[in-house]
């Protein structure tokens, strides 16, 4: 939950996963 970039901040944080986007609320 980042009010930075929509994908390109947790895409990156997360690039492990395929769909970082996604994994954002599996993070979570």
């Amino acid at each position: 939950m980042d009010p930075s970039p929509p994908i390109a901040t947790p895409r990156v944080r997360f690039a492990p996963s395929p769909t970082g986007y996604l994994h954002v609320g599996g993070a979570r």
